[in-house]
């Protein structure tokens, strides 16, 4: 499976496309912040709902926290919405995500887990999470995990190229995101030219990591890229599981 406008780990593409070929009635993604899990969850919306677009969408529905939590009152909103009947003979009829699932207390997720535990024929709940760990185990074990990795930077690097953008300014954009691709592009498109006070200079990352000692820029940039790939962000997320 391929998103415009989103670059995805080689295994998260291949179990995105299990996922559409043979859904679950629950799926989680969960990732690291920034990965692009609201892009993926959405996208994979319209194409279960095979529909062009989710706006107006009578059988979509989208959870996000409000101040920071997923109340009960939420969930049982949710719950609601998964109650009504859906006309159609389509294998998927329904979709609702759940933006942000760690985000419920334990109550909120206790009353999910009983739709879970009774899923309604030709409906999809869409959770994603950048802490599935502090998710109940029960609501993890009932889900179908999808581990979306962050890309390695050599791809990221040429997706933000490949718009436009410098590659000295992608170079040290991600020497402060990481990759974290939500940031990297809010950053990139702060400004069209990307200015220099995107990238401060707090550690001396800017001028000895990116220019280079002695002025030499090519080496500087190659020094740039070896440390983005040794980026504590980036080797982080390639621990995910099964990757």
């Amino acid at each position: 499976m391929t998103i415009a406008g989103l670059v995805l780990h080689p295994t998260a593409q291949t179990q995105l496309g299990d996922v559409l070929n043979q859904p679950s009635h629950a799926i989680l993604l969960a990732g690291p912040l920034g990965v692009g899990k609201t892009h993926i969850a959405q996208a994979l919306a319209v194409r279960l709902l095979q529909v062009k677009s989710l706006e107006n969408q009578a059988y979509f529905r989208e959870i996000t926290p409000v101040k920071g939590a997923i109340s009960i009152e939420q969930i049982r909103e949710f719950i609601t919405f998964f109650r009504l009947k859906v006309p159609g003979k389509a294998v998927v009829k329904r979709v609702a995500v759940l933006q942000d699932a760690e985000t419920m207390g334990r109550e909120a997720q206790n009353a999910l887990l009983k739709l879970l535990e009774e899923p309604p024929e030709g409906s999809v709940l869409i959770l994603t999470s950048s802490y599935p760990e502090r998710l109940l185990p029960t609501v993890r074990s009932r889900a179908q995990l999808v581990a979306l990795a962050a890309p390695d930077a050599e791809s990221i690097t040429a997706h933000f190229v490949a718009q436009g953008h410098d590659v000295s300014a992608v170079q040290r954009v991600l020497l402060r995101t990481g990759s974290n691709m939500a940031e990297a592009a809010r950053l990139l498109g702060a400004d069209s030219g990307a200015p220099d006070e995107l990238f401060a200079d707090e550690s001396g990352v800017l001028e000895n990591g990116v220019r280079g000692d002695g002025g030499d820029s090519g080496r500087g940039r190659a020094d740039a890229l070896s440390s983005i790939r040794r980026s504590p962000v980036v080797v982080l997320s390639k621990r995910w599981v099964g990757l």
